[in-house]
């Protein structure tokens, strides 16, 4: 799914957003603690990227939880939704 905005793109999350979702989370770090807290803790450095993105993956199939990201028009992510329990 992509949904265009005005200079912006909101898509599924992929595997290939793991540099981006670390440099997303480290630039801001302090600001996604608040509301993101597992998210925050979870990706500390590009491997824990890694580790977070497959989980997430993987729960997109089971439909448990989907991630959303908020893409500019230069391809970097600028913010992400956290989807769970759709019925």
């Amino acid at each position: 799914m992509n949904v265009p905005f005005i200079n912006l793109t909101l898509r599924s999350l992929t595997a290939d957003d793991c540099p981006g979702l670390f440099k997303l989370i480290d630039r801001n770090r302090l600001r996604p603690l608040d509301y993101f807290p597992v998210t925050s803790s979870a990706i500390t450095n590009l491997d824990s990227s890694f580790k977070y993105v497959d989980q997430y993956l993987e729960m997109e199939i089971q439909k448990e939880q989907f991630i959303l990201v908020l893409e500019d028009k230069d391809n970097l992510l600028q913010g992400m939704f956290l989807i769970k329990n759709i019925d």
